[in-house]
């Protein structure tokens, strides 16, 4: 709604903005200008009560921690008589939170806006409903004074900044701490949360804001049209993309002390309102799914300046790579990934890939023994299959390196590749992606590499080569 680089050129008058500072988003409050100003209630009062009461919109937004009695004071300032306002028309609206209905008794079918009346809170959430119906009332008093209620969702989305999910995509992004593994989830978790993404909140916001024919309608509620709202299908999208995939049931009394134990226990069904679904173009209707979550990810990473660190070390074997590359990744706090480890874990992954490793391990594993036996003599011993560790074909450890390379946390932290690729073929099947023939001429191809383009989302950004000399590496071979 800033206009004030549109006014320069034009001459106009810009929009004015004035603003009560909440502390715990300081450092994100753009810096006063000559259409921006911050007031402040206590320290000049006065200023604070004409700024009120000049203001064409006021928006009280209780789910960023607005003070409670500064929420109740614009309120009651809005609420005086027309004649003593000298009858100018104002708008509030009043930003709260679906928390206001958290001990609301379930319904057969969902609740709407209708229903506001029959919302119950909790007696923590009970300022919620207060300050919304003190300001439902105001405009039987305040003739000249509009006054809009939006009941927003669980807000999530641009890097988690209001803290409700934030604990859970830093679980998940920090995934490689075992204690941090797993996301928790309440019970069985079954329970509907109703959410929304703090960008179709402010829209819907603006919608009110804006609207040229001013609606009589005094309650909406703004949540996403999320078909998969379960505690444990949001957990699930969470922890699979930013992290490991695993969840832990915890019971309620274990986590009784933790901030989020309220927001995630909460079971809501419950609609938006028709007018911010009407011809609006939504950022995330769909809420926090696996579909969704690659974006959510990429705003979070942006927003918290999480980059990743991409890293190729390389040289022959005893050269020292593994030890430094050890120290890389412990330094920088990112995987290390080794070939051999990297077989093992993609063994014993739960997928298909897995099984098919497997199938080829033992397929070799035949070879092995029949040559054996082939050539075997009488005095011989038996084969025994489970000390054999057959070579996997170079095409396998293509794969299984351009996999661990793409999972989420790889994406989201970087690493450090140890050792591998080992030539030129194989760093052409691990970073490079095939142009389909009806794009080739469409694509700006790199003359190396016709017919293919880098992929530069796991391409590293860093080689380090070791290099040593042959009499040196020998020494250090028979040293072991």
């Amino acid at each position: 709604m800033r206009n004030d680089d549109i006014m320069v050129k034009t001459g106009g008058k810009a929009h004015e903005f004035l603003g009560t500072l909440v502390q715990s988003d300081a450092d994100f409050v753009p810096a006063p200008s000559s259409s921006i100003h911050i007031i402040d209630m206590k320290s000049k009062p006065k200023t604070f009560t004409k700024g009120v009461l000049t203001s064409d919109i006021i928006v009280i937004d209780l789910l960023s921690g607005t003070n409670q009695s500064e929420a109740e004071e614009i309120i009651k300032l809005l609420r005086q008589p027309l004649h003593e306002q000298g009858g100018k028309p104002q708008k509030l609206v009043v930003l709260s939170s679906v928390m206001s209905w958290v001990n609301t008794p379930k319904a057969s079918e969902c609740y709407q806006d209708s229903d506001f009346a029959k919302r119950v809170p909790t007696p923590k959430y009970q300022y919620l409903k207060n300050l919304e119906n003190l300001a439902l009332t105001a405009s039987k008093i305040n003739l000249n004074l509009r006054v809009h209620v939006v009941c927003s969702g669980l807000p999530y989305g641009n890097g988690e900044a209001n803290d409700i999910f934030y604990e859970f995509f830093r679980r998940a992004w920090l995934s490689s701490h075992p204690e941090l593994a797993a996301l928790p989830v309440i019970g069985s978790g079954q329970n509907s949360l109703p959410t929304i993404h703090v960008s179709d909140l402010a829209r819907c916001v603006r919608s009110l804001v804006e609207a040229k024919e001013p609606s009589q309608k005094q309650y909406f509620i703004a949540v996403d049209q999320c078909k998969q709202r379960k505690q444990k299908e949001i957990m699930q999208a969470i922890s699979s993309t930013l992290g490991s995939g695993a969840l832990k049931e915890v019971a309620l009394h274990d986590v009784i002390h933790e901030d989020w134990v309220e927001l995630m226990s909460l079971d809501l069904q419950i609609k938006t309102s028709p007018e911010f679904l009407d011809g609006a173009k939504w950022h995330c209707a769909d809420g926090i799914t696996s579909e969704t979550m690659m974006m959510l990810n990429i705003e979070f990473n942006h927003f918290r300046g999480l980059f990743p660190l991409k890293v190729y070390i390389g040289g022959p074997p005893l050269s020292g790579k593994t030890h430094f590359a050890t120290k890389l990744a412990q330094s920088y706090g990112i995987p290390h990934l080794k070939i051999y480890d990297m077989i093992q874990e993609a063994q014993q992954a739960n997928d298909d890939f897995a099984e098919e490793i497997k199938v080829k391990v033992e397929e070799l594993k035949d070879i092995e023994v029949a040559a054996y036996e082939k050539t075997r003599k009488k005095k011989d011993p038996d084969m025994d299959r489970s000390t054999l560790k057959p070579r996997l074909p170079d095409e396998i450890l293509r794969r299984i390196v351009r996999a661990k390379i793409n999972s989420p946390a790889c994406m989201n932290k970087g690493f450090i590749l140890d050792g591998f690729p080992r030539n030129a073929t194989d760093a052409n099947s691990v970073f490079l992606n095939a142009i389909p023939e009806d794009q080739e001429n469409k694509e700006k191809e790199l003359p190396s590499w016709p017919g293919f383009a880098s992929d530069d989302k796991i391409i590293p950004q860093y080689v380090v080569m070791f290099e040593a000399e042959d009499a040196f590496l020998k020494a250090k071979a028979k040293e072991i």
